[in-house]
């Protein structure tokens, strides 16, 4: 009787008039994000002045991605579809990167494009530097929390876009300055 409620629980909720067919969680999504995932520590003497964790959403993790989204949301065949192809397409235009920084002084952590920020990022590909074209806060919501689970409570959420521009089959390396230093992570 008992496992007869728990199969019950366990299995699909008609949605309409069908059943929503089961979406299979990606297999090796925690050590996608993992492989994916770069740290960079600042230190002023024994203090750490900024943790910052950063993926890039290339090609290859976005399909990871998005396969584990359709899981979470269990999301039907069209609606899966529709999200990879908008998601592949935005690799293709920008150079994007979820950021997770905590830092010392949490009034002063703030990323931006230009000079209107006190901690700036840059992307050099082949030697040439670039701008962030948009550089923004977010915060996290629960489907996030589980897309991104490097991601900790005390650390707050960025969206950084680069133009492709920049360079789009190269090494990327993302350069982050400010007030406590400055250091780099790199892809290829």
């Amino acid at each position: 009787m008992i496992l007869a409620l728990l199969l019950a629980c366990a299995s699909r909720v008609p949605y309409g008039d069908a059943l929503v067919e089961d979406v299979p969680a990606p297999d090796a999504y925690a050590d996608a994000v993992a492989d994916a995932t770069r740290e960079l520590r600042l230190y002023d003497r024994l203090t750490t002045t900024l943790l910052l964790r950063a993926v890039r959403l290339d090609a290859d993790f976005r399909r990871t991605l998005e396969a584990m989204r359709a899981h979470l949301m269990l999301l039907e065949a069209p609606a899966r579809a529709a999200n990879l192809a908008a998601s592949l397409a935005e690799a293709a235009d920008q150079h994007v990167f979820v950021l997770s920084a905590d830092a010392q002084d949490r009034k002063a952590l703030r990323f931006g494009v230009g000079t209107d920020a006190p901690w700036r990022l840059r992307l050099f590909s082949s030697g040439k530097a670039c701008t962030a074209v948009a550089v923004e806060r977010r915060d996290p919501t629960p489907l996030d929390l589980r897309l991104y689970p490097f991601h900790t409570s005390w650390a707050t959420l960025w969206i950084a876009r680069f133009s492709t521009d920049c360079g789009a089959d190269s090494p990327l390396v993302l350069q982050v300055t400010g007030p406590g230093g400055a250091g780099e992570m790199g892809w290829r």
